[in-house]
């Protein structure tokens, strides 16, 4: 039977695109939320949002979120000149020294995670004659960036002691909160041991990932930092499943979905090959539905002869390497296939379900690389509910 759901005009002839429901993200929000012991909330939108449109969501978003947190100046001004004004944005990882000067126009928070930056920034400041808000990286376990708990203790009190810097926040990075709970569990202590007698009005202590709001309670403190859990996708791994958090995964809702379409049918004999290095091989006469899109879409190619699809309401798998623009699918177990059908790639169609997690696992990858690497020839339309808001 033909595909026979309802699209909008405006993405009725595109060859692939993606659905990003805001409502979907602002609901997310509030039942983390509930759920979280924490009063405030960092909304982690940089990579784009992780693939989900961050200029055109956080806007939207701003009632609900008391931060947002990027990776760079530059996604700091563009959600600033996208009408992001009522929400903090933290910069989450270490800048440029260049990049010092826009955090001042722009109303940026920087990270201070070693010692050149502080000093360069103070300098700054004292140039300027103007105060600036910053928050502080304490490395527990990461070994990635961050003061080392012996050195942090020696920067918070200058840093609290500058009439010019307004210490905001405190944070760490979990690196296990999804995997390693012994280690997760010390790197809370290890925080918990380096913020004690620290006693400035204010000053928000920080630690939850999606994971660890899932996983450790005790490390809510008082700003939780979701990225997947916001945007709908479950964290792969949780450490027990006590009926609140069970109750928040089964109401938590993926917000993007990912769609192309069919634009070839072939009919293959037994023993042909299909695509390059003819990695599959027909076992039986089949009928093959070419779809338009590839690793040039953001596709990943490692779901050569192992991905599926949705197409009308029924599981597909694909078959033969997955090209830059196009990739192929058998069908031939499904009725009334037609050129133009739409092809779910991410999200629910019928009974069926496909989460970025099923695809993470299909590539041997993680979520977060899935949406990330979705192109930007990819036509984003975003939705409250059935309505268009807004194309990109």
């Amino acid at each position: 039977m033909e595909n026979s759901q309802a699209e909008p005009k405006e993405i009725a002839g595109e060859r692939i695109w993606a659905e990003i429901d805001i409502r979907r993200i602002r609901e997310n929000i509030r039942l983390i939320k509930e759920f979280s012991r924490a009063k405030k909330l960092l909304l982690a939108v940089k990579a784009d949002a992780y693939g989900h449109g961050a200029k055109e969501i956080a806007p939207f978003l701003q009632r609900d979120c008391d931060f947002f947190g990027v990776a760079s100046v530059e996604e700091g001004i563009s959600l600033r000149e996208n009408g992001v004004t009522k929400s903090e944005i933290l910069i989450l990882s270490p800048i440029p020294y260049s990049s010092i000067p826009p955090l001042f126009q722009y109303h940026l928070i920087p990270t201070i995670s070693e010692k050149s930056f502080l000093r360069l920034l103070i300098r700054e400041t004292e140039r300027r004659k103007r105060r600036i808000s910053v928050f502080l990286e304490i490395d527990t376990g990461m070994g990635r960036t961050g003061f080392l708990p012996e050195e942090a203790r020696k920067v918070i009190p200058e840093i609290l002691n500058n009439p010019f810097l307004d210490l905001k926040g405190i944070f760490s990075h979990f690196s296990s909160s999804d995997s390693d709970f012994s280690f997760t569990k010390n790197q809370i202590s290890l925080f918990k041991e380096n913020i004690k007698g620290i006693t400035k009005r204010g000053v928000l202590f920080s630690l939850a990932n999606s994971s660890g709001i899932i996983n450790f309670p005790d490390s809510h403190l008082q700003l939780i930092r979701p990225g997947l859990l916001a945007y709908g996708i479950i964290p792969n791994t949780f450490k027990s499943v006590p009926e609140a958090v069970l109750t928040l995964l089964r109401r938590i809702q993926p917000a993007l979905s990912l769609y192309s379409r069919v634009v070839g049918l072939r009919n293959l004999p037994k023993g042909s090959g299909v695509s390059y290095g003819r990695r599959f091989i027909c076992e039986k006469d089949s009928l093959i539905a070419v779809v338009s899109c590839g690793y040039g879409d953001g596709i990943p190619y490692n779901l050569t002869n192992r991905g599926e699809v949705l197409l009308n309401g029924k599981r597909a798998k694909m078959v033969g390497a997955v090209c830059m623009d196009l990739l192929m699918v058998d069908v031939s177990e499904i009725e009334g296939v037609r050129i133009g059908n739409r092809v779910t790639l991410i999200g629910e169609e019928g009974k069926e379900r496909i989460r970025v997690s099923d695809v993470a696992f299909w590539a041997n990858t993680i979520p977060y690389e899935i949406t990330c690497r979705i192109s930007p020839r990819v036509r984003r339309v975003f939705k409250e509910g059935k309505r268009i808001i807004k194309i990109r």
